[in-house]
């Protein structure tokens, strides 16, 4: 068990590498830039050049790249553009509420799901068992949709 679970980090992980790099020349291929969505629109040149040389927008994108594996490495995920609070700090804050909805949304689940499998398996392929698949089925698809 130990050896499938290191196997499936190990796997994992280029995933996990492409997914992060991707979203960040994302961000950066974006035309809109950071110091004037922080600042406004009527913020002066210089104190645009200066907010770009505090977030290190000014330097080479790969200087830029490094600096965010090592930060993401480290756990620092930056500060938000619009409260300048550690993003890490916020996402702590609302944490304890995503683990309430997920733990409400799977007992939910397993009451409604349990017993509509059992009523399905025990009916085979009568009315009931037609209408609990289509159940189903919706509900696959309006998990997607949410």
């Amino acid at each position: 068990m130990i050896a499938y679970i290191i196997r499936r980090i190990l796997q994992t992980t280029p995933l996990l590498f492409v997914i992060v790099t991707i979203i960040f020349l994302a961000l950066r291929t974006l035309p809109a830039d950071p110091a004037m969505a922080v600042l406004g629109d009527q913020a002066s040149e210089k104190s645009l050049r200066a907010l770009r040389e505090q977030m290190g927008l000014n330097r080479p994108l790969y200087v830029q790249y490094f600096s965010f594996l090592g930060g993401l490495l480290r756990g620092d995920l930056g500060n938000s553009i619009i409260t300048d609070e550690p993003v890490s700090k916020m996402i702590m804050q609302v944490f304890p509420y995503s683990m309430v909805l997920a733990g409400a949304s799977l007992v939910v689940a397993c009451l409604i799901g349990i017993p509509t499998g059992i009523m399905c398996a025990l009916r085979r392929n009568r009315l009931s068992d037609g209408i609990g698949r289509v159940l189903s089925l919706l509900g696959t698809y309006v998990k997607r949709w949410c």
